[in-house]
């Protein structure tokens, strides 16, 4: 029988062991949402895939859909955010939260190209500004805000309603408008991760 090859864009939200030498990856991917893969000798030290799929990178990966489950065939590193902020852990720390609140609360395998984009516009702000530890604070509560704001999670928030209006658009005017609002967001995001139960 011949699988179908699904070729597309992910963030490595993490991996853990799986027998010998290969992995178990959770991807949060640009056209199949949330996959769970099992990549085979990805833990060889000759492998091609290694490097591809540290935590906290971005890749293009190749994904077959198996009987029973996911198999990742082939990936091709782009970014590793560990690396590109290891001397920014403000930002590193940022990362991590987000791509764990990401598998969390994004709940089976269903394309969110919107939330996809958000993510990829957020990580590509981080990379190309250098923003102050305030303004890495205002960047987490806005994105954290989209995150719970495209999952249902948000409700109604009219006073920070401009701050998910436009998902994908960032800059340093829209930080400053957070900087008197973050009590007031944190608060939201804390109450609507109550509210989500997970």
């Amino acid at each position: 029988m011949l699988y179908h090859t699904y070729n597309t864009e992910a963030f490595v939200l993490s991996g853990m062991p799986v027998g010998e030498s290969s992995r178990f990856i959770f991807l949060f991917t640009k056209d199949l949402g949330l996959v769970g893969a099992r990549a085979q000798n990805a833990r060889s030290v000759s492998s091609k895939l290694r490097h591809s799929l540290n935590d906290l990178s971005l890749s293009k990966v190749s994904l077959v859909r198996g009987k029973n489950a996911w198999r990742l065939t082939n990936a091709t590193f782009q970014k590793n955010f560990f690396k590109m902020f290891r001397d920014r852990s403000e930002i590193l720390l940022l990362s991590a939260r987000v791509l764990a609140t990401i598998k969390t609360l994004v709940a089976g395998e269903e394309a969110n190209p919107a939330l996809y984009e958000t993510l990829s516009t957020a990580f590509a702000f981080l990379e190309n500004e250098n923003l102050t530890s305030e303004e890495i604070k205002n960047v987490e509560a806005i994105l954290m805000l989209r995150i719970l704001d495209n999952l249902g999670y948000f409700g109604s928030h009219t006073e920070l309603g401009a701050f998910v209006a436009d998902p994908s658009h960032w800059s340093r005017e829209l930080l400053a408008e957070m900087q008197n609002e973050r009590s007031r967001a944190i608060l939201a995001i804390n109450n609507s991760l109550k509210a989500s139960h997970l």
